[in-house]
């Protein structure tokens, strides 16, 4: 009997002390800080993140997240090369960027343009060769000059009507067909249109300081619309469509006699186009006394 009570004494014993063990490490427990969730990354993909972070000294050599604060007055991101070729799939992250000036992330897999729609303080983007359709988000960026979409699925050119400001486009080896978006863009310098499915250039007839156009690997017959423009340096019109240079002529002859703007300077680019007979003996010779290069072998 003795024995069992000192049993029972015993367990009373033990299960106080547990209790009290317990109630002493819950309030342990209460009194710890809570632990803070992992920050969510800024940047999802990581060789993104790569090329940002070489702009934040701070961070540059480190592992630590990049933040909002890092990023917030970065004015270039992969100028120099730095962001070429790196495999970047997704450009979430950039939004927080907000004083971006340059872009360059040429050779990479991104599609969707939506993270970069509000750096509204953005002058110059080279995205060529991506896998780029749809450029509508370039559309709010009213201070771009300088625009490098070579190499993507582009077929649509309409949302760059609104860039008042452009100067330089390079869309060569896309699918545009319709130029007119490119109309009222009259600080227009440089256009580059390369192996598309240019047919028509009525659209450029009014952009007065054009000095460089690059229509070469298009379907054009007609070059006529260009007729009244005169800051001419380089004109690429190789393989197309074309039989006559009497408007070419003409166009070099009145410059040559009048202001000789752009005669002495002119250099054009003929090669693989089905010249008529007149056209390839008469009219070459004509042209060639009048502009500084009539080129019948450059085929790039």
């Amino acid at each position: 009997m003795y024995l069992n009570a000192g049993k029972l004494f015993s367990g009373l014993l033990f299960l106080a002390f547990s209790g009290g063990l317990l109630l002493h490490l819950q309030a342990q427990d209460k009194d710890k800080p809570e632990a803070k969730p992992e920050a969510k990354a800024l940047f999802p993909d990581k060789n993104l993140e790569e090329v940002v972070r070489r702009e934040v000294f701070e961070k540059r050599n480190k592992k630590d997240p990049l933040t909002k604060e890092d990023v917030v007055n970065i004015s270039s991101i992969g100028v120099g090369g730095y962001g070429r070729g790196k495999k970047i799939k997704s450009l979430q992250g950039l939004e927080a960027c907000r004083s971006l000036r340059a872009l360059e992330l040429p050779d990479n897999e991104i599609e969707d343009l939506s993270a970069i729609q509000e750096l509204k303080y953005i002058q110059t983007i080279t995205l060529s060769g991506n896998k780029i359709k749809d450029i509508a988000p370039l559309g709010k960026l009213t201070a771009l000059q300088y625009v490098n979409i070579e190499k993507n699925q582009v077929a649509e050119l309409k949302p760059l009507e609104t860039l008042k400001n452009l100067r330089n486009l390079y869309a060569d080896d896309n699918g545009v067909k319709d130029l007119t978006p490119l109309a009222g863009l009259d600080k227009m310098v440089s256009i580059y249109l390369k192996n598309n499915q240019v047919a028509d250039l009525k659209p450029l007839a009014k952009l007065k300081w054009l000095e460089r156009l690059d229509v070469s690997g298009n379907g054009l017959t007609d070059v006529s619309a260009l007729a009244g423009l005169t800051e001419w340096r380089y004109l690429f019109l190789h393989r197309n469509k074309i039989t006559d240079l009497s408007v070419l002529i003409e166009m070099a002859k009145k410059d040559k006699d009048g202001d000789q703007r752009f005669a002495p300077f002119w250099n054009l680019y003929l090669a693989e186009n089905p010249l008529s007979d007149d056209a390839k003996t008469k009219q070459l010779e004509e042209l060639k006394k009048v502009a500084r290069t009539v080129d019948l072998k450059y085929k790039n």
